[in-house]
């Protein structure tokens, strides 16, 4: 799967702030200025935008613009998309199925539901070069109404298949990686022996006004992903 442009945008911006052309509490250009220099639509810098600020480098000001956010002493980050994995090619994405399932005390615990409340759930399967790499499972809490349409499931990410109901820019991430030993759901999507390695990166999405809005795991192929952090000042 080739890299979304957008994407790529936002790492051209993070050299930059990397390698110190932009410094902290720089302007970032402004989005018609990123527009006429990429040759890209607004709405793409907005996601490239939306990226960096998920990130943490970047920060908006309303009615000014964004700025490059000051770090203190040496930072490591790790930027994660679970459909757009930095060492990997995923090139194909499977719906296995979409339900709507009743809540465990789990899930009641992690999306701060009512015990009551229904959820949906998402599972697919990421594949490089026709190689089962990755199982994705996402717990949405379940409303009446809300668009589900199959190829934006095949191709979004976690906060993209919510931007409908939060603002990117609102949206906080907890992420939480461990190695683990594959369970048989897991190793029988993945192609794998039960109790082989796996990489387990979950993710917990809070909207500032709504609260928890989801919950993902993505389980990996040890053999096939590695983890690496980018160093800046």
């Amino acid at each position: 799967m080739d890299i979304p442009i957008y994407e790529k945008i936002a790492n051209d911006l993070k050299e930059k702030i990397n390698l110190e052309l932009l410094k902290p509490n720089d302007l970032i250009p402004s989005e018609a200025a990123l527009c006429e220099a990429y040759n890209v639509s607004r709405l793409t810098v907005r996601k490239s935008l939306e990226m960096l600020v998920r990130d943490g480098l970047v920060y908006l000001v309303q009615g000014k613009g964004h700025f490059v956010k000051k770090t203190n002493g040496s930072n490591y980050t790790l930027t994660f998309n679970e459909v757009s994995f930095k060492t990997t090619d995923i090139d194909q994405i499977h719906i296995v199925d979409v339900d709507v399932i009743e809540s465990t005390k789990e899930l009641v615990y992690l999306l701060k539901i009512h015990p009551n409340t229904r959820v949906l759930r998402i599972r697919r399967v990421l594949y490089e070069k026709k190689q089962p790499i990755g199982y994705d499972i996402k717990y949405i809490p379940y409303y009446p109404g809300f668009p589900l349409i199959e190829e934006e499931l095949e191709a979004r990410d976690f906060v993209e298949i919510l931007a409908d109901r939060i603002s990117p820019y609102s949206v906080q991430i907890d992420l939480k990686i461990t190695p683990q030993r594959a369970r048989s759901e897991t190793a029988e999507q993945l192609g794998i022996d039960e109790g082989s390695g796996i990489l387990t990166v979950s993710q917990l999405l809070t909207d500032v006004e709504l609260g928890v809005v989801g919950y993902c795991e993505t389980f990996y192929n040890a053999e096939y992903v590695k983890l690496t952090a980018e160093w800046s000042r």
